[in-house]
């Protein structure tokens, strides 16, 4: 039953004061205290039954309404919960085994307080992580000098690790160890020093800290060794899910062995190391590069790790988005939490080119953060920053994320350049060669622009059934035409088209090949119905591809369709909002706007466009036609003078045979104000 409590009051958690009006939990000096979302609904739960058990079930109903979870992510907001609060001997958060939890009355809380009860050692804590610890029990297997041979691993391996010793017999060693990746550390150690100190077997497991400290975690190591031989390692699956195969050892699957009633399942440890090395590698090698985003680290021991790892799952949901990047997995990421791997441990157990690592520290509210993104291959650390914000305004928006990714991707994009200008061709990896192509022909500079044609030839020569830069390859034909650099449109429409064939050929589903055929289908062969059949093919198959959205409303944009232009060029800059060339993106969306009259915005985004890349000669056309509608004649006569000096050859009558809007009045309505503003004829 519910607790009869009035709501006006704030409820005592501890140290802490909770609100049962609005949810709100600080401090005594009326700090606000940050919970995740998931746990600020658990704690008004509990607080909303006051006295009262919750069960799991209950819990997880009513707080993950349609969304199916696992008893984990509740057991992590109790900890989160009981972190938050200061809750370290679990006596305001209790749980009731095998019923659920249970917030106690303030009364309860003094009670406890004032008188102290002993904790239960039958019960094992069901939350994994600061309340559990390893344990190592080491035995010696020669009768003769077993004391000797372990007196001689106390003085000389123990003093490496920082351990704490439970119990010493003459034969066996339990020793409590600071963190899994040191306990299987000593426990290799162990077996790999001299041979002529006899033979050891060693057990390892995950216990709880309370049960170590009454001394009876013991007894269940003592059962798990015995299945283990002369000198060899056997853990439990709690320690081999919280280490990390590849980099701490590798684990042999020995199947499920009944230990004291219970079915436990166990593993063997071997070395990992050097040539024994077991690493999977994938057949294919990836057309882009890897960026593994680690948990940032609290630089102040004792501050709440959790929301490093918020912050770095908000990055990586972000840059997900991007098709510039493969992103490793949060779950494998995480791994590395308070690891202090090396940048090479890193890239070569992820199999990252980049990884973005920090710390984080927090006071009044605030989080400063520390960021470093750095190149795997080379060392190189390519950007760092610090940035400051409120906590509650970091979860809620997203601007410092964004400021994150887009420098991110700015600096890989500058560093796949760097590498295709520094390297000789043989020496670039696939995702060199891609990512830098894409950079130079983005760049509009006709040396940097016929370099990225050299690299998409080489990549094709390498990988010819990828797609990717064969779509990329017709896209070149396009952008070359587009910037007055050919005299033969035709022969660069029949090359564009016979690249995205190319590309569909291999993946009839692959959205950026569908959204490159359309572009040439659009610019140079002025088949617009059917290259509207792409944009749209290419959406339905992937609804976020921001290209193809924006493709298609240049599309709509050169039919005069300016509504739905402008929805389509706002929908991909929504989608797209740190695009590395995002000066394309606001250039069409800059025309959309012209075919909505809208001239004062499609006059902004051209300008925004311009300070991006001032030698896009499509953007320069659209800036001249929304100065002479606005009555800027003078204005407009100064871009044109810009670029004529871009595109000397170009003629009205040239472009407006050449260009998708010849048959549509927006077309002649382009000329007009191209003649206007000085354009030859």
């Amino acid at each position: 039953m519910t607790a009869d409590v009035s709501t006006a009051e704030p409820m005592r958690l501890g140290a802490f004061l909770y609100s049962r009006e609005d949810g709100r939990l600080r401090d005594l000096e009326d700090k606000d205290v940050f919970l995740r979302p998931q746990s600020a609904l658990v704690l008004s739960v509990l607080v909303r039954n006051l006295g009262s058990v919750v069960s799991k079930n209950d819990l997880i109903a009513e707080v993950w309404q349609h969304i199916s979870v696992t008893d984990d992510s509740l057991t992590q907001c109790i900890s989160d919960i009981r972190r938050a609060i200061g809750d370290k001997d679990r006596n305001i958060v209790k749980t009731l085994p095998k019923r659920g939890y249970m917030i106690v009355s303030e009364a309860a809380q003094s009670s406890v307080a004032s008188n102290p009860v002993e904790v239960d050692v039958d019960y094992i804590a069901d939350v994994v992580g600061a309340a559990k610890v390893p344990i190592v029990l080491i035995e010696a297997l020669d009768p003769s000098n077993g004391a000797a041979s372990l007196m001689a691993l106390v003085s000389g391996v123990f003093g490496h690790y920082n351990t704490r010793l439970r119990t010493s017999r003459v034969l066996t060693v339990l020793v409590e160890v600071e963190g899994v990746k040191e306990a299987l550390q000593l426990a290799l150690e162990v077996m790999t020093r001299d041979s002529s100190s006899g033979a050891f077997r060693i057990a390892i497991d995950m216990c709880d800290i309370q049960t170590v400290r009454e001394e009876i975690a013991g007894p269940r190591a003592q059962k798990i060794i015995t299945f283990a031989s002369d000198n060899e390692i056997v853990v439990t699956q709690d320690v081999q899910g919280l280490a990390m195969d590849e980099l701490d050892c590798a684990f042999e699957d020995w199947g499920e062995r009944a230990i004291g009633g219970a079915s436990i399942r166990l593993f063997r440890v071997h070395p990992n190391t050097g040539s024994a090395r077991r690493v999977v590698r994938p057949d294919a090698v990836p057309l882009l590069p890897t960026i593994a985003v680690i948990p940032f680290q609290p630089r102040i021991p004792g501050e709440r790790a959790l929301l490093g790892e918020v912050i770095a799952e908000d990055v990586i949901s972000a840059l997900s988005r991007s098709t510039e990047v493969n992103v490793t997995s949060r779950l494998s990421t995480r791994a590395f939490s308070n690891r202090g791997a090396t940048l090479a441990e890193v890239g070569y157990a992820l199999q990252a080119d980049y990884v973005l690592s920090g710390s984080f520290m927090e006071y009044n509210q605030k989080v400063i953060l520390n960021v470093e993104l750095s190149d795997v291959k080379s060392k190189q650390v390519l950007w760092t920053d610090r940035l400051e914000g409120d906590v509650a305004t970091l979860l809620q928006d997203l601007e410092m994320v964004h400021h994150i990714v887009s420098n991110i991707r700015r600096m890989v994009f500058m560093q796949e350049v760097r590498h295709v200008k520094e390297l000789h061709l043989t020496e670039l990896s696939n995702h060199n060669l891609l990512l830098g192509a894409v950079g130079l022909m983005h760049r509009m500079s006709r040396k940097d622009f016929e370099t990225a044609d050299t690299l998409l030839g080489a990549l094709i020569d390498r990988v010819p059934k990828q797609p990717a830069p064969w779509a990329w390859k017709a896209r070149w034909h396009v952008l070359r035409v587009q910037q007055g650099w050919s005299d033969e449109p035709i022969e660069e429409a029949r090359s564009a088209l016979k690249a995205s064939h190319a590309a569909l050929d291999m993946d009839p589903e692959n959205s950026l090949a569908l959204s490159s055929e359309g572009m040439v289908l659009t610019n140079l062969s002025h088949r617009l119905d059917e290259a509207e059949d792409r944009y749209n093919t290419a959406l339905e198959y992937n609804p976020n591809d921001a290209y193809g959205c924006l493709l298609r409303g240049a599309l709509y944009g050169f039919q005069g369709k300016g509504v739905e232009a402008k929805k389509d060029t706002d929908q991909a800059l929504h989608l797209a909002p740190l695009d590395p060339h995002k000066f394309f993106f606001l250039a069409l969306a800059a025309g959309a706007n012209l075919a909505t009259e809208d001239f004062e915005r499609a006059l902004a985004l051209s300008e925004t466009s311009l300070r991006m890349n001032r030698s896009h000669t499509s953007t320069l056309r659209i800036k001249i036609v929304a100065q002479i509608r606005l009555g800027r004649g003078d204005d407009a006569r100064a871009t044109a003078r810009t670029l004529l000096s871009l595109q000397p050859g170009l003629r009205v009558s040239d472009w407006l045979k050449n260009s998708p809007t010849r048959e549509f009045s927006f077309g002649a309505e382009v000329a007009a104000a191209l003649r206007e503003a000085g354009i030859p004829e």
